[in-house]
């Protein structure tokens, strides 16, 4: 088990700033308004990202990379474990973290294992985490991605993103 984040006031304002990015970078950034605002957003995110530990920085990349994943329409990241490598025994360590109520756990198992679960699996369960967690704004991302995929299952088309602000995120 991971050492919990601590969620300071330092660690909500880059939550902030993060949905802030991933909406903006959804929209697309079709003109300089919004390319601007978007590198402004990335400046005050790494401006902040120094003053962050560790365990905060582990935590808020991962947070990056799963809204990236709702971006992507549920496609596993490129580096993401494909399914023929995650074992049961993932699977059930997401379950087991869950059911201990050990919600950033849940999210990193959930990272190792999405490839085995349904895309609507893991939009509830990140959705349920980040609400336990205090972050509804958060929660709201995944629980609308999940319904989403629920009235829509067939496989969601990939969206074009731009090159630039896809590697300044992370993944």
């Amino acid at each position: 088990m991971d050492k919990v984040p601590q969620q300071d006031d330092q660690y909500r304002h880059y939550v902030e700033l993060l949905l802030s990015h991933h909406s903006h970078v959804a929209a697309g950034a079709n003109d300089s308004d919004e390319t601007e605002a978007i590198e402004a957003i990335e400046d005050a995110m790494t401006q902040l990202w120094d003053e962050l530990d560790i365990d905060q920085r582990r935590s808020l990349s991962g947070l990056s990379s799963d809204l990236n994943w709702v971006r992507r329409r549920g496609h596993l990241a490129p580096r993401a474990t494909p399914s023929d490598r995650v074992t049961d025994a993932d699977v059930e360590r997401a379950i087991e973290a869950s059911g201990r109520g050990e919600w950033h756990d849940v999210l990193r198992h959930l990272r190792v294992c999405s490839a085995k679960l349904s895309p609507v699996q893991v939009a509830k369960l990140r959705s349920t985490a980040w609400q336990q967690l205090g972050f509804p704004q958060i929660a709201r991302q995944f629980a609308g991605f999940a319904s989403e995929l629920e009235r829509n299952p067939m496989p969601l088309p990939m969206p074009a993103m731009p090159a630039k602000t896809e590697a300044r995120a992370g993944e």
